[in-house]
């Protein structure tokens, strides 16, 4: 299925080397404190001086934790801490509500513990083989690494472990996230521990137990006690140089929260965060002066089905300017990824990483303005609004095209001439829904709300339907002008990396953490249709018999905006641009499209995406995209890693249609829309007569629909926008013949035929 993605990969394996990104070093420890389940709306909202301390002098950053399964979680969140690379590890129930742990992801222990008649660390061995002398070892490993390949990620658990380990720079963890002074394997909460154990699952210093306290007014009767976790913290300190410190305050009251009162949830977990602030000063407290301190939240809310949400990154130390967090897999200033943070810490002590890490070190960037908190907090609340409005909005655009398809079937079988305003109205709208998602964008739409921002969607689209409606001549002009204002739009955001699409209706969302710069594969699938679409319809209307050259240009520029990594970075993108490109100038100059020509045209899309791929790999790595990093990841990992992206991809493409019973309908519809392009029957026959640029640009659509499904992994929904675009002008188009409008076309040449002749 993923064939020509493959072939591409395949041509810059062994190209060039892949730069290590570089990074300054220090020679002091480095100390990270987790706070499972707070994001900044948290922090803004409670009185926490020793993060706010941090914060006043360090950078900070939200923190997009996306697994590799859909919603994160603190054991899913650890376990991608600790590989550098998105970690699977399914549910263990198929209800996901309450949240529930999974006691092998929390099986740490003291090597000294009982556990099966011996020592925790023989029954470690018993498990593993020989492992070395720990004073932390996780029993759960093996099992662990063995879920990676049900998640088609192929995480290596422990490898930030492994890399400090190589560089023999010691490791420790304190944690105090148990749920009980002397819990059991049903109350225990040691997740924490690997994000920093081995592949062998130890860890050389750490404390697990005797850290919390008796409470009847906290989460489970119990709370941690500060002075002793800080003591633990420093007595690490003096035999390790990374320490990973998870206080448990959070984790249990976001656990905790599912058993309480929806009134009392806000209280309580203001209350836990609060107590793990005077935990963090104590920490902070005990730190040597050239010590590093992160702050993170690995995973967002888990309570009662809690939005996916960004978290809390923040640093403070050494070589740490005061401003925003970023690393080269966002480029964005105060946005970064769960998969940064291992890289960070190995490039802080000097350890070599891994090349099948996918996150990359952060740095700092200056910052002296005052509103941070409330920038990051706007983008949280922004993201989890942008997720829950595009999924209406596809509804919405799906439904109405559908409805169009099907009306304009039934109207044209019965000739019932009064719908056919209605139909031309509905398919205007549904063109012009497009630009109009666009430039929702342009305000910070979220701040309408839910009703207010549909309105406005909705008022866009009137307008700008209405405005196409009314243009004088063949229908085919509205929509013309639709289609191209929609294809300029996006090239106009692609030449500036795509800040328009970051939380657009057709963008991308940081807490998907998908993408984070560029087009994404639904704003790619919309500005390859319109630009197919909006310049071949124009070309017919001034009745070129063939494809000028400015339509091989046009689409060139589009081509080049969304492919290449300066602007759209859009990989899948190139693939299907090209081929569709090629498609639609053979067939717009009057040539037939043969096999040895299909052939022909992959292979050149191949050599092109391969060459914008190399091209990204040769840069700095700090201005690397992902094109070049999927480069060196193949180059690393040769066949085998190659194999394992081309099912992941296969895997989301497949599982798209889960999406709803009636995307299942989608590949008997481009099917169908190939049939009308390559035997037009009916009012279709007529409306097609002699337009062989319009033939052209449909045929187009179809590639667009059958290799951007092929190459992206978001699946059938491009085929859908696909046959978004090519309905509406199907039935424009019919209209046009059926009830065609007397003014002249103002675009058209004097000489030219209104209408194609029956």
């Amino acid at each position: 299925m993923c064939w020509v993605a493959a072939a591409a990969a395949a041509v810059v394996v062994g190209i060039g080397p892949s730069a290590a990104a570089a990074a300054a070093t220090h020679r002091g420890p480095v100390v990270i404190v987790t706070l499972p389940g707070v994001t900044w709306h948290d922090v803004r909202g409670a009185h926490t001086p020793a993060l706010d301390g941090l914060i006043a002098r360090g950078a900070v950053a939200t923190l997009a934790t996306r697994t590799a399964v859909g919603r994160p979680s603190p054991e899913r969140g650890y376990l991608t801490l600790g590989a550098g690379s998105r970690a699977f590890l399914g549910p263990t129930t198929k209800r996901p509500e309450p949240y529930a742990p999974d006691p092998l992801a929390e099986a740490a222990y003291m090597s000294s513990d009982r556990v099966d008649g011996a020592s925790a660390l023989d029954a470690l061995r018993v498990r593993v083989g020989d492992a070395p002398n720990g004073g932390v070892v996780h029993l759960g490993v093996a099992y662990l690494q063995a879920r990676q390949l049900d998640g088609l990620y192929d995480a290596r658990i422990g490898a930030v472990g492994d890399a400090l380990s190589r560089s023999r720079i010691a490791r420790a963890v304190v944690s105090a996230a148990d749920l009980a002074q002397a819990p059991d394997e049903q109350t225990m909460r040691r997740s924490s521990v690997t994000s920093i154990m081995d592949a062998d699952g130890t860890v050389e210093v750490g404390r697990l137990s005797g850290l919390v306290r008796d409470d009847a007014a906290a989460p489970y009767g119990v709370h941690t006690d500060a002075p002793a976790f800080a003591a633990a913290v420093r007595t690490a300190l003096t035999r390790a140089r990374v320490v990973l410190a998870e206080p448990g305050e959070t984790l249990r009251a976001d656990e905790f929260a599912a058993s309480t009162a929806p009134a009392a949830v806000a209280r309580m977990r203001r209350a836990a965060l609060e107590r793990a602030d005077a935990v963090l000063g104590a920490v902070a407290g005990a730190l040597p002066s050239d010590a590093t301190l992160l702050v993170l939240a690995p995973s967002p809310p888990s309570y009662r089905l809690a939005a996916d949400r960004l978290t809390v990154m923040v640093a403070s130390g050494p070589g740490v300017a005061r401003g925003w967090l970023t690393s080269p897999t966002t480029r964005q200033a105060g946005q970064v990824t769960l998969t940064d943070v291992g890289p960070t810490v190995l490039s802080m002590v000097d350890a070599k990483m891994p090349d099948d890490m996918i996150g990359r070190p952060m740095s700092s960037i200056r910052y002296a303005g005052a509103d941070r908190l409330a920038r990051l907090d706007t983008l949280d609340r922004a993201s989890v609004f942008r997720e829950r409005f595009a999924v209406l909005i596809f509804w919405v655009i799906a439904t109405t095209v559908s409805v169009l398809a099907i009306g304009a079937a039934l109207v044209h079988w019965r000739r019932y001439d009064p719908a056919y305003r209605s139909l031309v109205a509905v398919a205007f709208a549904a063109l012009a829904f497009f630009p109009a998602g666009f430039l929702l964008r342009t305000v910070d739409y979220w701040t309408f709300g839910t009703v207010g921002a549909h309105a406005a969607l909705y008022a866009l689209t009137a307008i700008l339907a209405f405005g196409a409606a009314i243009l004088p001549g063949p229908r085919l002009n509205g929509a013309v002008a639709l289609l191209l204002l929609s294809a300029t739009l996006f090239v106009v955001d692609a030449a500036r990396a795509g800040p328009l699409e970051v939380n657009g209706v057709w963008g991308h969302s940081p807490v998907v953490a998908g993408r984070f710069y560029g087009i994404g594969n639904v704003g790619s699938t919309i500005l390859y249709c319109a630009a197919i679409l909006g310049l071949l319809g124009l070309a017919q209307l001034r009745s070129h018999p063939v494809a000028p050259w400015w339509i091989g240009a046009g689409l060139a520029v589009v081509v080049v905006a969304d492919g290449l990594a300066q602007f759209g970075a859009d990989f899948g993108g190139l693939l299907t641009g090209v081929a569709a490109a090629a498609v639609v100038f053979r067939i717009g100059r009057g040539r037939r499209v043969t096999w040895r020509w299909v052939v022909v045209v992959a292979v050149v899309a191949v050599v092109l995406t391969a060459g914008a791929s190399l091209i990204d790999l040769l840069r700095a790595p700090q201005a690397q995209t992902h094109l070049g990093r999927f480069a060196a990841t193949v180059r690393s990992g040769g066949v085998s890693s190659l194999s394992l992206i081309v099912r992941r991809k296969a895997a989301s493409q497949f599982g798209s249609f889960a999406s709803s019973r009636w995307t299942f309908f989608l590949p008997f519809a481009i099917v169908g829309l190939a049939a009308v392009v390559a035997a037009p029957p009916g009012v279709l026959r007529r409306a097609l007569a002699g337009r062989r640029l319009l033939v052209a640009a449909l045929a187009g659509v179809v590639v667009v629909g059958v290799v951007g499904f092929m190459v992206n992994d978001s699946g059938i929904s491009i085929t859908g926008v696909a046959l978004a675009h090519a309905i509406p002008v199907l039935v424009l188009l019919a209209a046009d013949v059926t009830s065609p409008r007397a003014p002249p076309d103002v675009l058209r040449r004097r000489d030219a035929p209104l209408h194609a002749p029956a």
